[in-house]
C-alpha cells in the first residue's frame, strides 16, 4: 500500500497497523466512534488510510443511557458520519439499577460490536483505545494484584476463532481473523489533540471522565500524574512498553501452555473437567499455575476474572495432595466447584456438580 500524501499522524498510524497486521487490502470496518476525541481522531486517521487500504469504513456508536448529553453525542457522530459519507448505526443500552457500571457498559458495548460482526459483512471493529489507556489499565491491573497475563494490559488486536462464532482470543497464534483492531494504541492522547486541532476538528468531552467516582479516573487524573511528577517522567512510555513485554511473554506461554492442557485436561464423566492431580503437581510452579488456570477457565467456559487466589490454592492443594494422604478438598469460585483428591483434580460448574 502506498502511503501518497498522509499526514505525519496517519503515517504513524499506518504503521503501527502493518506492525500488528491489523489491516488487509479491501477490509471492511466498524470504528467504534463514542464522539470523543480519541475515537473522532480514529475515525479521521483511518479515512486517511483508506484510499490506499481499499477500506469500507461504517461509523459504530453506543449509547449506553448513562448521562444526559447522550444523545447529543450520538446526534454529533451521526452528523459527522454524514459529513464524510460514511454509513452510521447506533446502539441503544439500557442501564441496570446496579453494580459495577463500568464493567457493564465495556462488557454490553463489546456484545454490541460482536453482533455487528455478525449481522453484517464487516471483518472488524476498530476501538480508539492509545497508549495512555494502556498505562491506566496495567497500572490498575498491578493495583489489583494482576499476574503476567493481566500485565500484558490491552492487545493491539483481538482474533476470532474459527467454528466458534465471534468468540475471540488475543494474539497472533490465535487462529483466525482480527475482530477488534486498535491501531492508536502507540500513540498518544495528547498526539491525538493535537492532530484533531490542526484540522479544526471539534469533539465531545465525556463529563463522567472528570468523576473521582470511577477508579480508573482517579488513576488517570491523580496517581499517574504524581508518579510522573515525582518519581518517573517517563511512567506513561514505561508502563506502555511492560505491557508489551509481558504479551510477547503470554505469547511464548501460550504456544507452550495450550498442547499440555489440552493433553492434561479431559472431560470427566460427571461433567466438568479434570486433570490427574500427581501430573499438575509435578510441572514447575509457572507451568502449574498456568495450567491450572487453563482448566479453570475451560470449566467456566470464558476468562475467569479475579482467579490469582484460586490458582494459588489449587496449586497447593495439588502438591499436598499428591505427596500426602489428605482428604479431598473443595472450594466453590465464581459458579465453579473445585474439588482436588489423592489422584484427580475435578472443576465443575455448581450445575453439573448438583447433577
Amino acid at each position: 500500500m502506498k502511503s501518497g500524501t498522509l499526514s505525519t499522524m496517519a503515517r504513524r498510524v499506518e504503521s503501527t497497523c502493518r506492525r500488528f497486521q491489523m489491516l488487509r487490502p479491501g477490509m471492511r470496518l466498524g470504528v467504534a466512534v463514542s464522539g470523543g476525541a480519541d475515537s473522532i481522531a480514529l475515525l479521521l486517521l483511518l479515512r486517511e488510510l483508506a484510499p490506499a487500504w481499499g477500506l469500507q469504513l461504517a461509523v459504530l456508536h453506543v449509547q449506553h443511557g448513562l448521562r444526559p448529553e447522550a444523545e447529543a453525542e450520538a446526534e454529533f457522530t451521526r452528523q459527522l458520519a454524514a459529513r464524510l459519507q460514511l454509513d452510521w448505526r447506533g446502539f441503544n443500552l439500557k442501564p441496570p439499577a446496579g453494580g459495577n457500571l463500568e464493567q457493564w457498559a465495556r462488557r454490553e458495548r463489546y456484545a454490541c460490536f460482536r453482533r455487528y460482526l455478525d449481522e453484517t459483512a464487516a471483518d472488524a471493529v476498530a476501538t480508539g483505545h492509545q497508549r495512555d489507556d494502556q498505562a491506566e489499565t496495567v497500572l490498575l491491573r498491578l493495583l489489583r494484584g494482576a499476574g503476567p497475563r493481566g500485565l500484558a494490559g490491552i492487545w493491539p488486536v483481538v482474533y476470532r476463532q474459527p467454528g466458534k462464532g465471534n468468540a475471540a482470543a488475543n494474539g497472533p497464534t490465535a487462529p483466525g481473523a482480527p475482530a477488534i483492531i486498535r491501531p492508536l494504541l502507540e500513540r498518544s492522547r495528547r498526539e491525538l489533540r493535537e492532530y484533531l486541532q490542526s484540522r479544526g476538528q471539534a469533539w465531545m468531552e465525556d463529563a463522567s471522565n472528570a468523576s473521582p467516582r470511577f477508579l480508573r479516573n482517579r488513576v488517570r487524573q491523580e496517581l499517574l500524574p504524581r508518579l510522573e511528577r515525582e518519581f518517573n517522567p517517563g511512567i506513561v512510555a514505561a508502563l506502555a512498553r511492560l505491557a508489551e513485554q509481558m504479551r510477547a511473554e503470554e505469547l511464548d506461554w501460550q504456544t507452550r501452555v495450550t498442547p499440555l492442557a489440552e493433553e492434561l485436561w479431559r472431560p470427566a464423566p460427571a461433567g466438568g473437567w479434570q486433570a490427574e492431580t500427581r501430573r499438575i503437581a509435578a510441572l514447575p510452579l509457572a507451568m502449574r499455575r498456568r495450567l491450572v488456570l487453563a482448566g479453570l477457565e475451560a470449566a467456566r467456559g470464558g476468562r475467569l476474572p479475579a482467579a490469582g487466589d484460586a490458582v494459588e490454592t489449587v496449586c497447593r492443594w495439588a502438591e499436598a495432595a499428591a505427596t500426602t494422604n489428605v482428604p479431598p478438598r473443595r472450594r466453590e469460585l465464581a459458579r465453579l466447584r473445585i474439588t482436588v483428591g489423592r489422584r484427580w483434580i475435578l472443576l465443575q460448574t455448581t450445575e453439573q456438580a448438583r447433577r
